[in-house]
């Protein structure tokens, strides 16, 4: 069965050198989430042999730069004497841990996750040992499948073109060469999430026509094949492992040529994401080779108006800034060192905060007002029908999404383009800060102004009744107010260079009533309130060092407390005031900044889920 398969051609907007026509694409490309995922990164990335002349120097890497994910493969692999693998010779997982972490600035939180996740793994292999199938097994770095002459040669080029596909993970060579397998890495609940199937095409064809390289090849060239190759296999079979938990699952399981026809019909149609020449900016933009050069983010030298300066160019969001107040050390774990976090606790109010977003971004999308008629009793409703809610999950909203009508934006006769969940991403230079957010709604307002609104499903007896109050406890509304005092237009992300008129509005929702603070963005004292606020709480972000951990109540449902060194000092009584599916009733007449921040933060982490838990390798 023929795998040639035509390549989309990338042509980039600014200067790149180097080889366009080689091409590297990894499985987990093809897995990019479009809501998540930028395509003219995602182009780069696939050429190899391609670089960039920076107009300034590289800014500088976080020294928390390696990821905990594939420090527990090349443990592994080391440990096991894997082929091609080039990491000193084999021994035990302790040994080969001290090997690959010589010169590198491990916190002990990683480390801590590593060895979990090390002896996880190690639970899973010696469950398998057991089977009776599960004999002469010879593990592997990386399994590579290459074609040559494959795809279209660049504009004004005629050499061939050649491509690599490659699967990152565990490689196993096993029962007498006739079976292989790859484990791919996850932190927690193999099998859990449904699988993409051109990811997982890729995988299993490269096991059915991969060869496995020396481990002296570098990445910017094509992989050399080790002289000696296994036999061809008469069975493949992908797993997923969760390292934490000692889960396993069989994702597939079959023939080299089942595995080509899963190829031929599911990769094709993943392969334009490699075209390029879309920009989705977002935090992700931090960690882009070309973002010096990039059309797509907007610029704002300046607007965070900090101090200092991040000793690396790092991703910030408006939840960041909430949780950092919250425990500096969390942001650190999950930021800095990308920690494993736990499965989200999430109870009624999380629930219902995400519930109500939906239904107002599908609401609004239809661009008329929202009416009570919209919320039947006796029956869904068109939004929520086309949501596919259950009886519970609109019965637990309901009463919420009620008290929205009266106040609905479109209401207004001056609102026009209507966005919902739309993303705003700002390159700050001055501060190395890439400041990503996500508004609950944007709207055109009158010839020129923007309308942006933040929903918040809270009581508002738990918060200041004063706008400075209010917008130093959200950062999700001091931001907008400095973007557009900034020239930032939340509808086209472009940077107007002059202040756009409009105002910022927080809606609070309760069952029995809600309000609507107006904040107006051409009264000079809001857009200072805002800058300071926002400043303050970026500079005590991008310059902490210490990243403390402030125990109390949050403590019982922050998802990274596994990792936490203050974990033997957190009184459990004290955390009983709020329970893992607790609502926000039970912080009833606590008016402080920690206890508000302690609903926003967990809302926060609630909302953005799972996003981000694995590595994207």
């Amino acid at each position: 069965m023929s795998q040639s398969l035509e390549l989309p051609v990338w042509s980039p907007t600014y200067p790149v050198r180097g080889d366009l026509d080689f091409v590297r694409v990894s499985a987990s490309t093809l897995a990019a989430v479009p809501l998540w995922s930028c395509p003219e990164l995602l182009a780069y990335k696939a050429r190899p042999a391609a670089y960039v002349d920076l107009p300034y120097g590289q800014s500088a890497r976080s020294e928390y730069q390696d990821f905990p994910l594939g420090l527990v493969r090349d443990v592994v692999l080391q440990s096991l004497g894997a082929i091609g693998f080039q990491g000193g010779p084999a021994g035990s997982p302790a040994d080969a841990l001290e090997q690959q972490i010589v010169d590198k600035n491990w916190a002990p939180s990683s480390l801590q996750a590593v060895k979990a996740a090390i002896n996880g793994y190690y639970a899973v292999v010696a469950r398998f040992r057991q089977q009776a199938e599960w004999t002469d097994a010879k593990f592997a770095s990386n399994v590579i499948a290459a074609d040559a002459g494959i795809a279209p040669t660049s504009p004004g080029r005629e050499t061939p073109t050649s491509t690599e596909w490659f699967a990152w993970g565990i490689h196993v060579v096993r029962d007498g060469q006739r079976i292989r397998e790859t484990h791919l890495l996850r932190w927690r609940g193999a099998g859990n999430r449904e699988a993409v199937p051109a990811r997982l095409a890729v995988v299993a064809r490269n096991l059915a026509k991969g060869f496995f390289p020396t481990g002296s090849s570098k990445w910017g060239q094509p992989f050399v094949p080790m002289p000696s190759q296994p036999n061809v296999p008469e069975r493949l079979i992908v797993r997923e492992i969760g390292l934490l938990d000692s889960t396993e699952a069989v994702l597939f399981d079959g023939t080299p040529a089942e595995a080509l026809a899963r190829f031929a019909a599911e990769v094709p149609q993943m392969l334009p994401l490699l075209m390029g020449g879309v920009g989705h900016p977002g935090g992700r933009c931090a960690g882009c080779a070309v973002l010096p050069l990039c059309p797509h983010p907007s610029r704002s030298a300046g607007i965070l108006g900090v101090a200092g300066r991040a000793g690396w160019m790092r991703p910030v969001t408006p939840g960041d800034l909430s949780a950092h107040a919250l425990c500096p050390a969390a942001v650190h774990y999950r930021r800095d060192l990308g920690l494993p976090k736990l499965p989200a606790e999430t109870g009624l109010a999380g629930q219902r905060g995400t519930l109500v977003h939906a239904w107002l971004a599908a609401a609004h999308d239809r661009g008329v007002p929202c009416t009570d008629e919209d919320l039947p009793r006796e029956e869904f409703g068109e939004v929520a029908d086309e949501l596919g809610w259950s009886v519970e999950q609109y019965e637990l909203a309901r009463p919420y999404l009620l008290q929205h009508p009266d106040g609905c934006p479109l209401a207004d006769d001056e609102v026009g383009e209507v966005s919902s969940e739309q993303d705003v991403t700002v390159v700050d230079s001055d501060a190395n800060v890439v400041f990503a957010t996500r508004l609950d709604f944007a709207a055109q307002l009158g010839v020129a102004g923007r309308l942006i609104r933040e929903t918040k499903t809270m009581n508002p007896a738990h918060l200041p009744d004063d706008e400075p109050g209010l917008i130093q406890y959200f950062p999700q509304i001091a931001f907008p107010i400095v973007a557009l005092a900034a020239g930032i237009d939340p509808l086209t992300g472009a940077s107007t260079g002059a202040p756009i008129p409009g105002r910022v509005e927080l809606e609070l929702l309760h069952a029995d009533f809600a309000s609507v603070v107006q904040f107006d963005v051409s009264d000079p004292e809001i857009v200072q309130y805002a800058r300071v606020s926002l400043a303050q709480d970026a500079d005590l972000l991008i310059n902490d060092v210490e990243h403390r951990p402030q125990p109390g109540a949050h403590c019982r449902w922050c998802d990274v407390r596994d990792w936490c060194t203050a974990k033997s000092l957190v009184d459990i009584e004290l955390a009983k005031t709020v329970s893992p599916g607790g609502d926000e009733a039970e912080w009833a007449g606590t008016a402080d900044r920690m206890g508000t921040l302690a609903l926003i933060a967990r809302a926060v982490s609630q909302e953005n889920s799972g996003l981000d838990e694995d590595l994207p390798f």
